[in-house]
């Protein structure tokens, strides 16, 4: 019945512009627009914890030997935030499953190319569902197919918890949902709209940079 409601959800969504919180193993879909402003760290985020400690700083990563993705909760995800105090850091968050988010990604990677000094991008993909039969590991091959197919690359993580957990802990209602950090480590924005990174991020990171 779950299932059912999910992929009705998804085919009455398609003509909309992001992706519903829909069972990302359900058909592609799109859902409900929303930009937020805010100031100062989001309610219910917790503080870092010390086994983020064994990710490295995206800014001082050699990603010539590194992994494609490296699994994380985002507490760990908010740690490399923390870490990357005195730059703009821009999180990502995307499934395989959403065709907007694959649409959108490759300006995650424009803006780490515009730029590469000033500004940390992230993407943190939330395939995984905790379906029965399935770890964060299954969708491993899918989400790499998506990256190396793409021209450049940034920090990729794959969520270890559910994306059930991710809408709740990040008070995210659709896919791609593009979330902003000022310098001083604080989420400013979170984008969840068709074109997010043209009519929002892009005027905002430079905004923040000036």
């Amino acid at each position: 019945m779950k299932h059912a409601i999910y992929v009705t959800t998804c085919l009455l969504a398609l003509l909309t512009t992001g992706c519903e919180h829909v069972d990302p193993h359900a058909p592609e879909s799109t859902g409900a627009e929303q930009a937020t402003n805010e100031t100062g760290s989001q309610t219910g985020e917790i503080q870092s914890p010390d086994s983020a400690d064994s990710i490295k700083d995206p800014a001082e990563a050699d990603t010539s030997s590194q992994p494609l993705t490296t699994k994380a909760s985002w507490n760990e995800v908010k740690a490399i935030v923390m870490q990357s105090k005195g730059k703009v850091v821009v999180v990502d968050i995307w499934s395989t499953y959403c065709a907007p988010c694959l649409q959108e990604f490759p300006h995650l990677l424009a803006l780490q190319k515009e730029h590469p000094e000033e500004v940390v991008c992230i993407s943190f993909n939330i395939n995984f569902a905790g379906l029965p039969n399935q770890t964060a590991d299954t969708d491993l091959p899918l989400i790499h197919q998506f990256l190396e197919r793409q021209t450049s690359q940034v920090t990729n993580f794959v969520s270890t918890q559910t994306d059930e957990e991710i809408y709740a802990q990040l008070k995210i209602i659709a896919i791609p949902a593009i979330i902003v950090f000022n310098p001083q480590g604080e989420r400013v924005a979170t984008v969840m709209e068709k074109s997010g990174y043209q009519t929002k991020v892009f005027p905002l990171v430079n905004q923040l940079l000036e």
